[in-house]
């Protein structure tokens, strides 16, 4: 019994698509806007070889401790799709167990460097409030 647990422990620390060992090529973060809760702190990490990201969120919570979540898959860039943007990044999760597909997620890289979070549908969100990731530096492995 034991050892099948010790088996299945090994099988889900391996799952990750992130390269061990490899400093991420950008990582971007910041704390977005929340419809049912104070703000998403989000922190997105990219690496070029293979292209697989690692999404972590974190739910604010005023009464609770904050909930975090943690995504891994495979993301692309898009050519520029408007005069303000050097082009977007696509995020493709894993699938959920299964194989049932998750929805992407898409970012519209500005000329400063950050990030901005797009709908579902890869348009801008209409909002007097900030969806923008800036690029942070983190130390390496």
């Amino acid at each position: 019994m034991l050892l099948a647990i010790l088996v299945l422990a090994g099988c889900q620390a391996s799952s990750s698509l992130v390269p061990s060992g490899q400093s991420p090529y950008g990582t971007w973060a910041g704390l977005l806007p929340c419809a049912d809760c104070p703000g998403i702190r989000m922190q997105l990490q990219l690496w070029k070889q293979p292209s697989v990201y690692r999404l972590t969120q974190t739910y604010q919570s005023a009464t609770t401790s904050p909930r975090t979540f943690v995504g891994e898959g495979h993301w692309r860039r898009v050519p520029r799709h408007n005069e303000d943007s050097l082009g977007m990044i696509v995020l493709q999760p894993k699938a959920k167990d299964g194989g049932i597909p998750r929805p992407e997620q898409f970012f519209s890289q500005l000329p400063d460097g950050s990030l901005l979070k797009l709908d579902a549908q890869g348009r801008s969100i209409k909002s007097t409030l900030s969806y923008r990731l800036r690029r942070i530096r983190v130390p390496g492995p």
